[in-house]
């Protein structure tokens, strides 16, 4: 949690009923293990979010397939 969000409850003596976070870098959500009403503790992961900026694959190929090989970028649809 923000320090300045946990300030703001403390200054106003009352919880708040949604919460924004913000990741520290782009991404993707891969899985999202909490559902909306779920009660949860302390340390219960929310969300795994993995940035794709950089990917590395490892292949294996035929040499004779190796000169047919192309890079070709997807991400998620």
């Amino acid at each position: 949690m923000p320090a300045s969000f946990i300030a703001g409850i403390e200054q106003s003596g009352r919880a708040e009923r949604t919460i924004t976070l913000r990741a520290p870098f782009n991404g993707y959500v891969i899985d999202k293990p909490v559902v909306e009403g779920q009660r949860i503790d302390a340390g219960t992961p929310l969300m795994t979010v993995v940035d794709l900026s950089r990917v590395w694959v490892v292949a294996e190929l035929y040499e004779v397939e190796a000169a047919a090989a192309r890079l070709r970028a997807r991400l998620f649809d």
